[in-house]
């Protein structure tokens, strides 16, 4: 048995000193970001590395709220500054979880920071069946009233090794190290934008851009702020429009993530209670009424608020008819009055909410009295 178990041995001693080649010896390439978000590759817990280098000016040593401004794709990464993981996006295997979605804004402790100098910036990224497409801003380094754009060229690898984030560690592709300065100002303001991007337009402006048919005319007749994220829309016997908005979105409020995979299906800590002893989000259903006939909704109030994740209503049978996922609701009122009279009854329950794009919604009353 002696020559079998020398077998055993060695193969075991082989195993534990493997390293993968690209770990050891990683093949960087330049590549431009956020362009490369945009079309991760294909497989399961595949891992990415991104670096670069920024030039923080010696004059941002003390200045306030040094920090690293983010947005998520569809997959879970970490953010290392000198050497020092700073935050992170989802969660790595074995738990995976992707933190689509998410802005950060993440502090950086000064001691990190050479000032003066250059300094590397590394994202260690962990892609799983991540979908494509997505537009996203690059990092950004802001202090004071300055802020660095880190938009251009990287480098990237395939791989893992957390030796890769080291502050002593510098790109292999020469590459030159993120240093324009800009406002601050300007650069939040502009953040966010697409190529070509007008941002955003107030509703004035946005109808200017509108077309029309020549025997059609479009006015504004209710706007931001007195509506966001308008979901369902209805009109009661008085011509008062009733509106449903969906503020809380894309997060239900109260629970915390597990998971969620490449279709946007997540799973939830737990099954959120119903009303009135919910977790209070800010979904709302308002009225709007034009008082002088001038065609545009002049008077404004809430008849329920707090809801989270609610998508539709209805009015019948003494009441009001609310999705609001897991549950269908009814809020009894009295005749002439705005406000729900009671707690809300719970009809159903069982309505999905793993996806906010795609949660049951589209309450209506059919040619069968039922609804």
């Amino acid at each position: 048995m002696r020559p079998i178990v020398a077998v055993l041995v060695s193969l075991v001693i082989g195993l534990g000193a493997f390293t993968p080649a690209n770990a050891a010896d990683p093949a960087w390439k330049p590549v431009s970001v956020p362009d490369a978000w945009r079309s991760p590759p294909e497989g399961e817990n595949v891992f990415q590395w991104y670096r670069a280098s920024v030039k923080v000016p010696a004059d941002w040593k003390g200045k306030e709220l040094l920090l690293l401004v983010v947005e998520a794709v569809d997959d879970a990464r970490e953010f290392y500054v000198g050497g020092e993981k700073i935050g992170s996006f989802g969660d790595l295997p074995p738990k995976y979880r992707s933190g689509l979605g998410e802005t950060k804004r993440l502090k950086i402790d000064p001691k990190l920071v050479k000032f003066g100098e250059e300094n590397l910036v590394a994202i260690r990224v962990c892609i799983n069946q991540s979908r494509t497409g997505f537009n996203v801003a690059a990092p950004v380094l802001f202090a004071g009233d300055q802020a660095i754009r880190m938009a251009g060229q990287w480098e990237v690898t395939t791989g893992d090794d957390l030796a890769w984030a080291k502050a002593d560690s510098k790109p292999a592709v020469a590459i030159p190290a993120f240093a324009k300065l800009e406002s601050r100002a300007d650069v939040e303001q502009s953040l966010k934008k697409l190529q070509n991007d007008e941002g955003p337009l107030s509703p004035e402006q946005s109808l200017a851009k509108c077309t029309t048919p020549d025997d059609l005319v479009a006015t504004i007749v209710l706007s931001e702020p007195e509506i966001g994220q308008p979901l369902s829309i209805k009109w009661d016997t008085r011509g008062r429009m009733w509106v449903m908005q969906y503020l809380q979105y894309p997060n239900p409020a109260g629970l915390t993530m597990v998971s969620r995979d490449k279709f946007l299906r997540t799973v939830y800590d737990k099954i959120p209670p119903p009303p009135p002893n919910h977790f209070r989000g800010k979904d709302k259903i308002t009225i709007h009424e034009d008082t002088d006939g001038d065609g545009k909704f002049d008077k404004h109030k809430t008849f329920l608020d707090g809801l989270s994740l609610a998508t539709s209503f209805a009015f019948g049978k003494g009441g009001i008819w609310v999705l609001n996922p897991p549950y269908l609701l009814f809020y009894p009122v009295k005749d002439g009055e705005d406000v729900p009279s009671g707690d809300p009854v719970v009809h159903l329950e069982g309505f999905g909410i793993e996806d906010s794009h795609s949660i049951a919604s589209n309450l209506r009353w059919g040619p069968d009295g039922w609804l």
